[in-house]
């Protein structure tokens, strides 16, 4: 006996050969998405991770940041008494810097201030900010510490 295929069954086999084509390319299609989603979910967690990692080192910077001003302030508490004093005095202002950058090398300016919160050493750099200066106000009128903050001048970061 002798089979021969006849049109309409190999028009089936072309259709189901193209239907598993189809199928297939729709599989590795979605893979390939089901990746690229994945991936994605992945880069996000790991930026993620990394921020809340730098926040907490940011955080524990200026924790330590505040301890050690609050250690140094009361170090140094008899200098800064004699500038509160003598506010014109320039070589105990002077001292005082230099002791300070001892103990802190990268000290760029230093802000000291009167209980009223107004800046005893005069500003001629234009280093203190406007809003350094409402810290201080504050600091001295309610007592509450402000955060530690940079304040960017027109000399530079303070």
């Amino acid at each position: 006996m002798n089979f021969r295929l006849t049109n309409s069954a190999q028009s089936v086999r072309m259709i189901a050969l193209l239907a598993i084509l189809l199928f297939a390319c729709g599989l590795i299609l979605w893979h390939a998405f089901d990746q690229q989603s994945t991936v994605e979910q992945e880069r996000t967690l790991q930026v993620k991770t990394s921020l809340d990692g730098a926040a907490l080192e940011i955080s524990q910077y200026l924790k330590d940041l505040g301890i050690k001003v609050s250690s140094l302030s009361q170090q140094h508490h008899r200098h800064i008494q004699t500038i509160l004093e003598n506010p014109l005095d320039l070589q105990e202002q002077e001292r005082l810097v230099q002791l300070l950058r001892k103990q802190i090398p990268e000290l760029f300016s230093l802000t000291l201030a009167n209980n009223k919160g107004v800046p005893l050493l005069e500003d001629y750099q234009g280093i203190v900010t406007n809003s350094c200066r409402s810290n201080l106000r504050q600091f001295a009128l309610e007592g509450t510490h402000p955060p530690i903050e940079i304040y960017p001048g027109k000399a530079g970061d303070h």
